[in-house]
């Protein structure tokens, strides 16, 4: 099959021999250009070619072979498309603006990764050029990208046939059993983690929590009360029984991580319910079994890790509520999913901050639904529903009080929320600082230490900042506003330049952004020495060198063809993207609610003081989307 444009019409042999030379250049060319040698040409003309040649040997040099090889090979990609066995790939509507959005989002990131700012894009000359074949090269890969995705879930039940005979045993057991046999299977292949990082990665927000609950430090909301108060429950058990937290913390890893197989079980038990392809349910479990993104996250104590489990039931519960395609409701025959609803989107809320905006947010848009359908008559008023969408607020609340009272927490800092604007400031007075007014310094110097703060932005990371914040002026954080809107309309590149750096890695599918805590160890340093020898938390002299092992183990799959895409946010936002573009293709508008929790995830992302070294605020996107998919072939293989 020839390579097809929007309209059905093949693409020219020669076009596809052109897009093929700039893909393959733009896998290999970088922005870092170096100035050439002095020429000592005077003519402007004969120097500016000179340049030109310099530059392009400098882009090209020793890469001829492989470029010319991959080119050759995208060559017969693109004038076949795959060959034979696709001869049903189809363009869909808007692929083109798609590619073209994704592309452009990588050109900006590969930027930032040179140098922290787009200007590289310009600076020198010659990078434009540079800039350009990324551009249209990456275009052609990602057209490529977008319709393979889009036949696969067109096809899923034909694209890849499994044969079953020679596991009878097995299959038999699994039809018997579906949860509970994958559940087995991913709890068994997690345990030797939980072993080798006896007894738990940590790091210095987990450090920090048990210091809160132990009273060696004033107990704060600027962690999760609740995950605080649980972790630290667990640590007491094992400091009560064993004189050392480390059982405690042993137990808790065990229970958390069977929590965590239990529901991701359950997504692939859904997806056996809706008659999902095998190869894809295969692949699903070897995801959550195999590769490093899930088994190196089952041994870490962090917060993230129960408001995770509690985010991918709840949007279970939401996916089961889309696909119903109404919203009535009986607790006797829902009770199920009513109390799921409830569990999951209290962990949600008690164990990371955004969980309450995240649920808060669904909340208001299922009422507004639900208001509207009310009006319309076409669902009567039903208790249950009103009394499911308050009601982790009631007892989020309730339990988080009755913490705070009886620990006397006392409130977290207000900066914590606000790391994306203090982060545009930054860098606008970095930037510009010489164009700042007196009546400007002095706003933000009532706001922020100012003997600090203007060499104190880091691109990747708000937590520099946003200690610089005076907590004692949040009550006229107004004020903040006012300035930090003047600001932007000066120059508001700084702004678009501050958000886009902090958060390129989103739509960088060549770049390794998963980092695992190794042991206990990791974060000890913000621990006083009395408190570490008093909680006696360590791995065992025996057990020396094991952690590191696995971890190295880790970061060498991560590089391994495959599995370091499974474990790369970018790849799963690209499919996020043209999924929605499917559903509205398909007129599947339900299915888009159901990507709701994905969306709000990744603005999220972009709220948070950091993404680079720090995946966990990315999770929700790869725990929840393999569903999602499943979700969508079920409907479609309705249609």
């Amino acid at each position: 099959m020839r390579f097809l444009t929007d309209d059905g019409r093949p693409y020219s042999k020669t076009k596809c021999f052109f897009a093929g030379f700039l893909s393959a250049a733009a896998l290999f060319v970088s922005f870092d250009t170096a100035e050439p040698y002095e020429s000592h040409i005077g003519d402007p003309i004969r120097r500016g070619l000179f340049k030109l040649f310099e530059y392009t040997t400098d882009a090209f040099g020793g890469k001829a072979f492989v470029i010319t090889l991959v080119a050759l090979v995208l060559f017969f990609i693109y004038s076949e498309f795959l060959g034979d066995s696709l001869r049903s790939v189809n363009s869909f509507s808007h692929e083109r603006v798609l590619a073209g959005f994704f592309s452009f989002m990588y050109v900006g990131g590969r930027a930032f990764r040179q140098a922290n700012t787009l200007k590289v894009l310009i600076r020198p000359v010659y990078n434009s050029f540079k800039a350009l074949i990324i551009l249209v090269g990456f275009y052609f890969l990602f057209i490529i990208f977008i319709r393979l995705v889009g036949y696969v879930l067109e096809n899923s039940n034909t694209v890849f046939q499994i044969r079953t005979e020679k596991f009878t045993r097995i299959c038999t057991f699994y039809n018997k059993h579906p949860f509970l046999s994958v559940f087995i299977a991913i709890y068994l292949m997690w345990i030797p983690h939980l072993i080798l990082r006896y007894p738990a990665a940590m790091g210095a927000d987990d450090w920090n929590q048990l210091q809160f609950y132990f009273g060696n430090l004033t107990y704060s909301a600027w962690q999760p009360i609740f995950h605080t108060w649980l972790m630290g429950s667990f640590a007491n058990v094992g400091m009560t029984l064993f004189g050392s937290a480390n059982v405690g913390l042993c137990i808790y890893k065990v229970v958390e991580s069977a929590s965590m197989s239990a529901v991701l079980a359950y997504t692939i038990y859904e997806m056996y319910r809706w008659r999902t392809a095998l190869w894809f349910r295969l692949f699903t479990l070897f995801l959550y079994c195999v590769t490093p993104y899930f088994t190196g996250n089952a041994a870490w104590v962090i917060k993230d890790y129960p408001h995770m489990i509690g985010y991918v039931m709840w949007s279970l519960c939401v996916i089961r509520i889309v696909l119903s395609d109404n919203l009535k409701f009986s607790f006797k025959k829902d009770w199920g999913l009513f109390a799921a609803w409830i569990y999951g989107a209290s962990m949600m809320i008690m164990c990371r901050k955004n969980g309450f905006y995240i649920y808060a947010a669904m909340t208001v848009l299922l009422a507004v639904i639900w208001m509207v359908k009310l009006i319309s008559k076409k669902e009567r008023f039903n208790v249950y529903i009103l009394a499911g969408l308050l009601l982790p607020f009631l007892i989020t609340g309730g339990i988080e009080n009755a913490i705070t009272v009886k620990y006397n927490v006392v409130p977290g800092p207000v900066g914590e929320a606000l790391c994306l604007p203090f982060q545009q400031t930054a860098r606008y007075v970095e930037e510009h600082y010489d164009e700042l007014t007196d009546e400007e310094i002095e706003v933000l110097s009532s706001f922020f230490n100012w003997e600090y703060f203007p060499t104190s932005y880091d691109p990747l990371c708000a937590d520099d900042i946003k200690t610089l914040y005076k907590e004692s002026e949040s009550h006229r954080l107004g004020q903040y506003f006012v300035q930090w809107i003047k600001l932007f309309f000066k120059h508001p590149m700084s702004y678009i330049e501050a958000t886009w750096n902090q958060s390129y890695f989103i739509f960088m599918p060549d770049y390794d952004n998963v980092v695992y805590n190794q042991d206990c160890d990791a974060g000890r340093a913000v621990a006083d020495k009395e408190f570490q020898e008093w909680i006696n938390i360590h791995v065992p002299e025996t057990m020396q060198g094991l952690p590191i092992m696995v971890c190295s183990m880790y970061r060498m799959l991560n590089q391994l063809p495959f599995i370091a895409l499974m474990n790369n946010l970018a790849i799963y936002v690209y499919i996020a993207f043209i999924l929605r573009r499917l559903m509205k293709d398909k007129k599947f508008y339900r299915g888009r609610i159901a990507m709701i929790p994905i969306w709000l995830s990744l603005v999220f992302v972009v709220l948070a003081p950091m993404i680079h070294d720090q995946p966990r605020y990315s999770w929700a996107v790869i725990y929840i989307l393999p569903t999602i998919l499943a979700m969508y072939m079920y409907e479609s293989s309705k249609a």
